[in-house]
């Protein structure tokens, strides 16, 4: 079966966009024509605000892994816990994940930069007052 110019166009332009998005140093538009550097083409301007995005490229700037925090399920306030975590050299992955809500990763960081062992409440199964309560009898039980 012979393909039409319109498909043969349609797979070129695909096949350039996924050879696009593979690269690190592209520019993308968000809003009203706003350039922002340094973001990889496969962050879209739609999954994300101005400030996430704003907060992407200084993570690339500062050298961290931008998977981190370009999360379109993150709002900006659970991206930016995440950034703090990374320069602060915590060990983000305890609380970098979607289905803990803010406050419940607000309570991870308070225990990692306490130098808790945030294993025994860092669980989604754990409420934010449930964990908050563990928090408060690890940290004054040292």
């Amino acid at each position: 079966m012979r393909q039409s110019k319109i498909q043969r166009r349609l797979k070129r332009k695909s096949l350039e966009k996924m050879k696009q998005s593979k690269i690190d140093n592209v520019k993308i538009q968000h809003g009203k024509g706003r350039k922002l550097k340094n973001i990889p083409d496969l962050i879209y301007e739609d999954r994300f605000t101005k400030k996430h995005l704003l907060l992407i490229q200084k993570c690339r700037e500062q050298g961290y892994d931008i998977r981190q925090i370009a999360k379109s399920t993150f709002d900006y306030e659970q991206a930016l816990l995440v950034f703090k975590g990374m320069q602060e050299d915590l060990d983000v992955r305890w609380y970098n994940k979607t289905k803990f809500d803010i406050q419940q990763m607000n309570i991870i960081y308070k225990g990692l930069k306490d130098g808790l062992d945030v294993s025994i409440y860092a669980n989604n199964k754990y409420s934010f007052n449930e964990m908050n309560k563990i928090y408060h009898d690890l940290k004054y039980s040292k």
